[in-house]
């Protein structure tokens, strides 16, 4: 998003005045629009400039964190552990660093950070239970995407019951081959 300022003999069409260009939502909705000083005083045409800037700037930073909360979702079978684009269930195999040590299956509460070399956060089940590690791993997902109170509200009413791990995930690693019992998840979770 920028607001630049065309002086005379700048602009290939002898345009003199502010310009104001910006992508919001996704790449494909560009907008911009011109302030020329033909039409407005220049303390005018950069007030408007840069309201009309500062507006789009707040529509594109509303639409990211809307689509953070919509949970944008690629596969179809990745939605049922999904609570938001960032935040998701899973059932983490942990197949040890030597062939004779057992897997272990950790659910968890996963929160992706931002940014370039992304890691991510998890909140274990058997360590915390069920309502504990989900609050923590909100917790932790509100205070690093800024989440607000109402959006919040809205992430805590998508709380899983424990049945997300018990069959669907639990379904999952079967179908991948492991075995695991539902007695050996409900005794990790606290159910």
């Amino acid at each position: 998003m920028s607001v630049r300022f065309y002086a005379e003999g700048e602009h290939p069409a002898g345009f003199v005045g502010y310009r104001v260009a910006t992508t919001v939502g996704d790449a494909k909705e560009y907008r911009q629009a011109y302030f020329s000083l033909n039409q407005y005083s220049p303390d005018v045409a950069h007030d408007k400039a840069h309201t009309l800037h500062n507006k789009w700037r707040q529509q594109a930073d509303d639409r990211i964190r809307q689509r953070r909360i919509e949970c944008s979702v690629r596969a179809d079978d990745d939605k049922a552990a999904l609570i938001a684009t960032n935040f998701r269930a899973r059932i983490h195999v942990d197949k040890g660093k030597k062939p004779s040590q057992a897997i272990r299956f950790v659910p968890q509460f996963v929160v992706s950070r931002p940014g370039h070399g992304r890691s991510s956060r998890s909140f274990s089940l058997k360590t915390y239970g069920l309502d504990q590690a989900f609050l923590l791993a909100l917790d932790f997902y509100c205070s690093t995407y800024e989440v607000s109170d109402a959006d919040r509200d809205l992430l805590l009413s998508r709380k899983p019951d424990s049945s997300l791990f018990t069959v669907t995930l639990r379904d999952r690693l079967l179908e991948r081959g492991h075995q695991l019992s539902m007695a050996a998840i409900i005794s990790m979770i606290g159910d």
